[in-house]
């Protein structure tokens, strides 16, 4: 992998960790595990993410610039959020066409059973209506997925671009 150039490296990281993530956020959809847990898109969401520091982390090429690095992480994160995107809509409208419903119903559920006073209920009730188009909607869901891979993984990419720099300036020369 070495010898592929920085931008096809930083491609090759994108489509690997955003398989990686797919994969944690669809198996436990298409093995059945119930419709209610999250888990899978947080788990997908950290794998993600640890793509992006395992991928920003890489060996400078030489004189590599800090917007250089920042530019092969956007493309790197860019290739993650747009598999994990892709992944999830399939997820949502094609393999568990019923997950998102299962979920909302749940959640109603959740608010009726909670205890709290009936006032309170019936707000929570109102608030999670008022948003049940989005919700059910798997382009939707699947694009605010990707979105938050996106901009956290964009951080982090910032962020470790700005530390390779931060390193440079503070190496101290070595005495031979």
């Amino acid at each position: 992998m070495s010898a592929l150039p920085p931008t096809a490296r930083a491609v090759l990281g994108g489509l690997v960790g955003g398989g990686a993530a797919s994969l944690a956020l669809v198996l436990p959809a298409l093995l059945g595990l119930p419709a209610t847990n999250r888990f899978a898109e947080y788990a997908s969401l950290v794998i993600g993410l640890l793509a992006v520091h395992l991928g920003t982390r890489a060996p400078p090429a030489g004189g590599d610039s800090v917007g250089a690095r920042l530019g092969r992480a956007a493309l790197l994160v860019t290739t993650l959020a747009a598999v994990t995107g892709v992944s999830a809509y399939l997820l949502f409208a094609v393999w568990r066409p019923g997950l998102l419903a299962a979920r909302y119903a749940a959640y109603e559920q959740e608010v009726r059973a909670s205890g709290a006073t009936a006032a309170r209920i019936g707000h929570e009730l109102a608030r999670l209506a008022a948003s049940r188009p989005e919700y059910l909607d798997p382009g939707y869901q699947a694009l605010t997925g990707a979105s938050t891979v996106f901009f956290f993984g964009m951080l982090l990419g910032a962020y470790g671009a700005w530390q390779l720099q931060v390193a440079r300036r503070w190496r101290r020369p070595t005495a031979r």
